[in-house]
């Protein structure tokens, strides 16, 4: 039991690192959260939401922000009773194998209403999930659950509807790029080193029966378009990247919720949509 109330209060602890819509100070982390604005400015850019929509969505926002950082604000003002709490069950363990009555009734009494706000919060998180989920579009969905966040994605202007997020194909096509700039002698020294490294990269997406296939695919596309004039390569890279690349991710279920809640009830998906909706309003009244 007592375990199981240490993982919960961890679990609390994953909160401490959101304040509000619009922290009064970011500081030492500023960078880390307006890089998280630019993630969310790529996907809603994206999601082309109405006017209709940002209305409905946006109080679906507020409330999860304003909870969030009522449980918080909570959780840092009970620090001081918890770290007490917990030292002294780690003290009475450390004498023995079990602890006193009083020091488990002293960390039920602290711990107790935090993890029933949580709990509560979770709840409402996932009915404001639903509910905003219920607002989008099947298509508005099936870009988040392909959405890849980047800070800085690749621009892949051949899809527009890649733009803003990171690009599988168009990072092979600068792969290849460079490779065809390495000089053959070069090439020919490092090649064991290549193939080490694209073995190590191809693992992540792929099961072991498939990789030496999928390896031999790209040193082959590798050869091949060293040996091309830079006309042909120009026009055959895009079509080689795609073929190389491995298939996409798609969102569903559980995942394809979290990834909803994450773009769009989140403190910073909330700053973006407020700023979008004022852009449209004052847009009307022109």
């Amino acid at each position: 039991m007592i375990l199981k109330a240490l993982h919960a209060i961890a679990l609390l602890g994953v909160l401490t690192s959101a304040v509000s819509a619009r922290p009064a100070d970011l500081s030492p982390w500023e960078s880390d959260q307006v890089a998280a604005q630019v993630r969310s400015l790529n996907i809603v850019n994206q999601l082309n939401l109405t006017p209709a929509q940002l209305d409905q969505i946006i109080p679906l926002a507020q409330q999860d922000v304003t909870e969030r950082s009522a449980l918080v604000q909570r959780r840092e003002a009970a620090e001081p009773q918890l770290l007490a709490a917990a030292s002294r069950l780690r003290e009475e363990l450390k004498d023995g194998f079990n602890t006193t009555p009083a020091a488990e009734q002293e960390w039920h009494r602290v711990h107790g209403p935090l993890l029933d706000m949580f709990l509560d919060y979770r709840q409402h998180r996932d009915e404001r999930i639903t509910a905003a989920m219920q607002v989008l579009t099947p298509n508005q969905l099936a870009l988040i659950s392909r959405f890849k966040p980047c800070v800085v994605p690749i621009k892949d202007y051949r899809d527009p509807a890649r733009i803003g997020q990171a690009s599988a194909g168009s990072r092979i096509e600068e792969g290849l790029e460079r490779l065809r700039e390495i000089p053959e002698p070069l090439f020919q020294r490092i090649r064991p080193r290549l193939h080490e490294r694209l073995s190590e990269k191809l693992r992540l997406h792929y099961d072991p029966a498939e990789l030496t296939q999928k390896v031999r695919a790209f040193e082959r596309a590798v050869n091949e378009v060293r040996a091309m004039s830079d006309l042909d390569f120009e026009a055959k890279k895009s079509m080689i990247a795609e073929e190389l690349a491995p298939a996409e991710h798609a969102a569903e279920g559980q995942e394809l919720r979290g990834r909803t809640g994450e773009f769009l009830l989140s403190p910073e998906g909330l700053d973006v949509l407020e700023t979008k909706r004022a852009l449209v309003k004052s847009g009307e009244s022109r």
